[in-house]
């Protein structure tokens, strides 16, 4: 009796396994469709198409291949330029499935890749997508061992890539992990470096299917010049955020930093402490189907530009410039301010009344001896300076309060003229 009912337990416990298996790959199936679905939304109508086939190839395991058809023009009937081959092999258990992905040209392509950068179409990567059921995510994992290309006019080396991407199975959240170790490359007189490159970015869609949320890129290192010019810059970062205050309005704002920037010439130049934090305020719901819909690329192309320009001006918009700076050899420029725009349409860029609705004031300081540095800012300064439209105080640094009232422009009080 008691191995009676073990068998009875274990078979239960089997049939529970593969109805849980056979769920999983429904949940896999249905996420890849709503993934590519997504993708063909972003990319345009008739840009990108897919086709799917689904074969089992065992009680745990199955084949997934999909044909990515990629054309240049809007006609339906136009062949695709470009034919691409996912071929996935997938394993299923309970709750969880993962595939490893190939990616295969379509022989034309492949002779146009390898004409130009012969070696790459021999790149070794490892490409794995994963679903899991229990936390409802869809993950992508690509990465890519060191390659190298020796060709006659120029050599690349290309250093290990790592890419990370996970989002929720309705693609309302979405996270991406970029990890570049950098690369190299000269070709006649011309070369470059890039050294440690990162990208990271999180955001999820509000009742308007708007993405919100942030985003950062960080690079350790670049070399790039030739023989006559060479520019060096470390630790340069990008940040992104986009928000919404609740009341149909949105914000976007960037901020750029950057430790040092050498430009070496004739004279070598050093600039240190880079700094730009801007952001525009105001954003109507309209604008931001431009800007963070995940429609956004089928509107720009059924849009024409007088109906982004249009949205954009919708409502007032407000532009806030908390940081625009950097030294010059040691010779600080920065500038601080706020800029208003009133509600403007296509019409009044056209006009030029567009400028009646702007409104603001900046600061502006120019620390002594920057003309010695930048010598080319000299004729201006100079001129700005005998007008009476900057100041100069005792150790020679050089400021002035911009005013802008209705489009009109004063610096320290006078006029400038437009």
């Amino acid at each position: 009796m008691r191995i009676f009912n073990f068998f009875i337990l274990f078979s239960v416990l089997v049939i529970a396994g593969l109805a849980v298996t056979w769920f999983s790959k429904t949940i896999y199936n249905e996420s890849i469709n709503q993934q590519l679905a997504f993708i063909e939304k972003q990319s345009g109508q008739h840009k990108l198409r897919f086709e799917r086939d689904v074969v089992q190839s065992g009680l745990f395991g199955f084949s997934d291949r999909i044909v990515v058809q990629l054309s240049t023009t809007d006609n339906v009937t136009t062949e695709p330029q470009w034919v691409f081959l996912l071929n996935s092999e997938c394993s299923a258990i309970p709750f969880y499935v993962s595939c490893n992905v190939r990616i295969k040209g379509d022989p034309e392509f492949a002779n146009v890749l390898e004409e130009f950068l012969p070696g790459l179409t021999s790149l070794s990567y490892e490409l794995v997508t994963s679903v899991n059921a229990l936390t409802s995510t869809i993950n992508t994992t690509f990465s890519s061992q060191r390659q190298h290309i020796d060709a006659t006019d120029y050599q690349i080396t290309f250093k290990p890539l790592v890419i990370k991407g996970s989002a929720s199975l309705d693609m309302t959240e979405i996270q991406t992990m970029v990890k570049w170790q950098g690369g190299s490359w000269r070709t006649g007189e011309l070369f470059g470096e890039v050294t440690a490159l990162s990208l990271t970015s999180s955001s999820s869609t509000d009742k308007h299917e708007f993405y919100l949320g942030s985003g950062e890129v960080l690079l350790e290192k670049f070399d790039i010049g030739n023989d006559e010019v060479r520019y060096t810059g470390t630790n340069l970062s990008m940040r992104t955020k986009t928000t919404s205050n609740g009341a149909e309005s949105y914000a976007i704002s960037q901020q750029i930093g950057q430790s040092s920037l050498v430009v070496k010439r004739e004279n070598e130049l050093t600039v240190k402490d880079i700094s730009l934090k801007v952001a525009i305020n105001g954003l109507s719901d309209n604008a931001m189907r431009y800007l963070g819909s995940s429609e956004k690329p089928s509107h720009f192309k059924d849009a024409d530009l007088t109906s982004i320009v249009n949205a954009l001006g919708e409502d007032a918009l407000t532009i806030p410039v908390d940081s625009l700076s950097a030294q010059f050899n040691g010779k600080k420029i920065s500038a601080s301010g706020e800029l208003t725009i009133a509600p403007f349409s296509h019409s009044d860029l056209q006009q030029g009344t567009f400028r009646k609705g702007l409104d603001g004031q900046f600061r502006v300081d120019i620390e002594s001896g920057v003309e010695k540095v930048l010598p080319e800012l000299k004729p201006m300064l100079d001129a700005f300076l005998s007008k009476g439209y900057m100041s100069i105080d005792e150790k020679g640094n050089v400021a002035t309060n911009l005013v802008v009232n209705k489009g009109k422009i004063l610096a320290n009080g006078l006029a400038l003229p437009l």
